[in-house]
């Protein structure tokens, strides 16, 4: 059974192995800002020195719409929509696009349901972008972001090769790492190009 160290009390306090967080999956590692996570097979338990310890069970993220604060001022309607990335690790990165709002006004609501992640939150990062429709389609940067994208992987791989003592040790796994970064970099920059 994987190594349950700082979470150990918090655990037993809970019901150990027959509370909602079950058996442990994974020996207790460092965690951001000086602190260290347990995960188990419902939930992690995360501790810092200046928090203790606190149990967080599967978490569910939606994204349920949007509030029009104001009108713009271009030509035509508004017609917004939003485009959402999220990545979590063991988690294939995801991206969505909401529909495309038309006519909306200052004060309207647009209600849309989309289940961006169920599970652990470790390590979760999310991004958010909203557009205005306008431009025309909101697909047609996205093959040459990919291309942006790719190009600049080389170049920073060929970069972490010069970074002193460190650099010769780290440059044969950058190249591969940033490959598989690429979709959910070319999406960002899909994003950016799109604002």
């Amino acid at each position: 059974m994987p190594a349950v160290y700082g979470a150990m009390d918090k655990w037993h306090q809970l019901g150990g192995p027959n509370s909602f967080l079950g058996v442990p999956v994974e020996d207790e590692t460092v965690f951001s800002e000086n602190g260290r996570i347990s995960v188990f097979h419902g939930g992690s338990i995360v501790w810092w020195p200046d928090v203790g310890a606190f149990a967080i069970g599967e978490m569910f993220i939606h994204y349920t719409g949007l509030n029009c604060f104001h009108d713009t001022s271009g030509v035509g309607p508004d017609e917004p929509h939003a485009v959402l990335g999220i990545s979590v690790p063991s988690m294939p990165d995801r991206s969505f696009r909401t529909v495309i709002h038309g006519d909306v006004d200052g004060g309207d609501t647009r209600p849309e349901v989309i289940e961006l992640c169920r599970g652990q939150p470790k390590g979760m990062a999310i991004s958010y972008s909203l557009m205005e429709h306008d431009s025309g389609n909101p697909e047609q940067y996205r093959d040459a972001m990919r291309g942006v994208a790719s190009a600049a992987t080389g170049a920073v791989a060929e970069a972490v090769q010069l970074v002193p003592e460190i650099g010769p040790i780290l440059a044969p796994a950058a190249g591969p790492l940033l490959a598989l970064l690429n979709p959910t970099i070319s999406d960002a920059l899909v994003c950016l190009g799109w604002r």
